[in-house]
């Protein structure tokens, strides 16, 4: 039996949490891939590249997940 849901990745440098799912929890074929992340996109203690570079970080995960999954849902804060 497949396990329904793992936590597959957990991001060092963001704060973020991938989870993957059975595709059988959304009725879809292949595995999902949930990501629960929040980027803080202003502070008075970040810098602007700090903040580009936490975008970076966002966007190379999630193109590693849609490259591992047939379905990718995130999921943030704005």
């Amino acid at each position: 039996m497949t396990r329904a849901l793992l936590v597959w990745h957990v991001s060092e440098q963001i704060q973020a949490i991938w989870l993957k799912f059975a595709g059988q929890v959304f009725n879809v074929p292949g595995d999902v891939a949930l990501d629960a992340v929040y980027l803080n996109p202003k502070a008075d203690k970040r810098s602007d590249s700090d903040i580009t570079e936490s975008f970076g970080h966002f966007f190379d995960e999630a193109t590693t997940a849609s490259l591992n999954f047939t379905n990718v849902l995130m999921m943030g804060d704005r």
